[in-house]
C-alpha cells in the first residue's frame, strides 16, 4: 500500500489502521530514532497511548515473550496482531515458525491468560 491508501484507513478507538489484510500499521525496516533515545515510564507513542496502572503483562514462554499491548493487541516474539487473530491464527504460526505441538499448546494457554487481563483493562 502506498501512504496516501494508508492513511486513507479509518483509525480505531486505539489510534491504529488496521489494514484489509488485518495487519497493523508499524514502523517500516530500517527506521531509526536516533542515538541514545530513551523510551521512558509512560510513554505514548502515537495520538492515544494506553497508560498502564500497573505494569503491562508480559508471559516468558518456552519460545518467545507474549505480553499484552493494550486492551486489544497481543504480541508473541516479534509477531502482534489483534487478541481475536490470535485466537484464530495460533496454530498457523507456530506452525509456520516452527513451534512443537507441546509449544503450540503452551502458547494457547499463555494467550487465554492474556486476553482474560485484558478484560480487566478494558473495564479499567
Amino acid at each position: 500500500m502506498t501512504a496516501e491508501e494508508i492513511y486513507t484507513v479509518p483509525i480505531d478507538v486505539y489510534g491504529w489502521r488496521v489494514l484489509p489484510s488485518g495487519n497493523d500499521v508499524k514502523l517500516g525496516d530500517g527506521v531509526t530514532l536516533g542515538d541514545d533515545v530513551k523510551l521512558g515510564e509512560k510513554v505514548k507513542l502515537g495520538n492515544d497511548g494506553l497508560d498502564y496502572p500497573s505494569s503491562p503483562l508480559q508471559i516468558q514462554g518456552s519460545r518467545n515473550l507474549l505480553y499484552v499491548a493494550g486492551p486489544s493487541y497481543i504480541g508473541i516474539g516479534c509477531v502482534r496482531h489483534r487478541s481475536k487473530w490470535w485466537l484464530v491464527n495460533y496454530v498457523k504460526v507456530g506452525k509456520r515458525n516452527g513451534y512443537t505441538p507441546a509449544q503450540i499448546a503452551e502458547y494457547k494457554q499463555w494467550l487465554d491468560i492474556a486476553v482474560q487481563w485484558q478484560k480487566t483493562l478494558k473495564k479499567g
